[in-house]
């Protein structure tokens, strides 16, 4: 893995690489259980980081918003 890659190469990265997870792995392969199960717990962890990431960056939009409305109420208005 190239160092100091962007986070979207790093999520373009593991996307790619847990859907190739159980790409040569068919019915006759006797690891496939474990491999497949493998990929659902990484494809879990990849969609609740995501979800998580997405959370985060909501509350911090809606901090904004508080602390410029905030700021506003503070001002003292010309009457």
């Amino acid at each position: 893995m190239a160092e100091n890659m962007s986070l979207a190469d790093q999520a373009v990265q593991a996307l790619a690489m847990v859907k190739a997870m159980d790409e040569c792995v068919d019915n006759e392969h006797p690891e496939r259980h474990v491999v497949r199960s493998m990929k659902r717990v990484a494809e879990q962890a990849l969609a609740a980081a995501f979800r998580n990431a997405i959370d985060v960056a909501w509350m911090a939009k809606d901090l904004q918003e508080t602390a410029r409305k905030l700021e506003s109420s503070a001002k003292p208005h010309n009457e």
